[in-house]
């Protein structure tokens, strides 16, 4: 007596029959994957949030605006019924300055330059701060007869801030100003040049210096001539971080 082999209608699913590999399956959802050897998986492709935000962002010379948003899967909806991407104005990709001055000329077409060390290094998203170091405001003069010229020196210790990269240009001095007892004997008798307010970074201390000049004089026991003057301003720590 003869066999009969009867061939199953239909057949099972393996993973060669599919294309979709694990990094591209959802994490949180199984399924067959081509590089599953026929076994069910979870997926691997992060699921975003409904709101995520964006990694840096870029604006191209045409006035387009080019955002860099992290792999994975948006299906996640805010109330608006969409997913979101936050965009920080405070946030920039270093690359996008590699990719526009390499040789000194703005070649701002909206594209990262792949190819740069900023790029390989990461994005760096930033915040300004602003710190008040304190007023400069002393009369440095003092009473009596005499001659004096110098600069009033200020130091304030900046030790917790060296850690973001502190040079002299992070030191800005502002509301300068000028205090005389007489202003024609300040323009006669002082270069207005020397008279600045300045600053510098010596080790972990910023130093402010305020010019100061006088000159009292007892004449011929006739009275005082007199002229005198001194600076003042406020100092600020200001850096991104």
């Amino acid at each position: 007596m003869g066999e009969v082999l009867m061939q199953p209608i239909g057949g099972s699913v393996s993973s060669s029959d599919v294309t979709i590999t694990r990094e591209l399956l959802l994490s949180g959802y199984t399924g067959l994957t081509a590089d599953s050897n026929d076994e069910v998986v979870d997926g691997q492709l992060p699921v975003h949030e409904a709101t995520t935000n964006a990694i840096s962002w870029a604006r191209s010379s045409e006035g387009k605006t080019n955002i860099l948003v992290p792999s994975g899967g948006y299906i996640n909806k805010t109330s608006n019924g969409y997913p979101e991407i936050v965009v920080d104005n405070e946030l920039y990709s270093k690359s996008e300055y590699d990719a526009r001055w390499q040789d000194g000329v703005d070649h701002a077409d909206g594209r990262v330059n792949t190819e740069s060390e900023s790029y390989k290094a990461g994005y760096t998203a930033r915040s300004l701060h602003v710190v008040k170091l304190g007023e400069c405001r002393t009369n440095p003069l003092p009473s009596g007869q005499g001659t004096w010229s110098g600069n009033k020196a200020y130091t304030f210790d900046i030790t917790d801030y060296i850690q973001y990269g502190i040079t002299a240009d992070n030191i800005v001095l502002r509301n300068a100003g000028l205090s005389w007892y007489s202003q024609t004997n300040f323009i006669n008798f002082s270069a207005g040049g020397g008279s600045a307010v300045s600053s510098t970074l010596s080790g972990s201390n910023a130093i402010v210096y305020c010019p100061y000049a006088a000159n009292r004089q007892y004449w011929n026991g006739s009275g005082w001539r007199q002229w005198e003057w001194y600076t003042y301003c406020d100092a600020y720590l200001i850096y991104y971080a």
